[in-house]
């Protein structure tokens, strides 16, 4: 219950760019951007695939004591670079093969929206790993933002920049959330650490 916020505010920072683009833009920039963030949403689909995956089993290692993640993270961030450097070199001639020169993007939208998906791919593995401590309401608090700073570059930057407002206000989006993830495990770490020290001066 406690990450139904968490849950929501995802979908509708997920969600509302491609609602708020044909009012605020036009349907043609609704069009490009759905083509080629739907390409990058399956190309970084798998991180978040495995997040939801590893979530039940770095929770039992954490009651264990044991929970060991570096490995996880190194992956993820091998995987969002490869696939992002593809989608970036390759991206453009791919969808405009397979939509039709209308749907050819610009490389500035390819980029920002690449960004956005690896970053999003990113903060899935974080998340699950910030939420296992038992960080339920930390981790809403996170993507509360982060939905609240996406809505807002959303609203301000539509309208003026088209597509490649929706896909900056993404990556602010999602940027936000990382960050405030980020901060969260790093303070469980700290406390953690602060912790052991005590254990072993007894």
């Amino acid at each position: 219950v406690r990450l139904w916020p968490a849950s929501f505010a995802n979908f509708a920072a997920f969600r509302s760019d491609r609602l708020l683009l044909p009012i605020l833009a036009s349907t043609q920039d609704l069009g490009i951007y759905l083509v080629i963030g739907t390409l990058i949403d399956v190309a970084m689909g798998p991180t978040e695939a495995a997040a939801n995956v590893l979530t039940p089993r770095w929770r039992t290692a954490w009651l264990g004591g044991h929970l060991r993640s570096r490995r996880v993270f190194a992956m993820a961030i091998a995987y969002l670079l490869v696939v992002g450097l593809v989608m970036v070199s390759v991206g453009q001639a791919v969808i405009e093969f397979a939509a039709g020169h209308a749907y050819r993007p610009s490389t500035g939208l390819v980029v920002l929206l690449t960004a956005s998906g690896a970053l999003f791919g990113f903060n899935r593995i974080l998340v699950a790993r910030v939420t296992v401590t038992g960080a339920a309401s930390t981790v809403s608090a996170a993507e509360t933002a982060g939905m609240i700073v996406a809505v807002v570059g959303y609203l301000t930057l539509i309208p003026s920049m088209g597509a490649s407002g929706a896909a900056l206000g993404s990556l602010l989006g999602y940027g936000t959330t990382t960050v405030l993830a980020a901060a969260a495990w790093a303070n469980q770490a700290h406390q953690l650490g602060r912790s052991e020290q005590r254990d072993q001066k007894r």
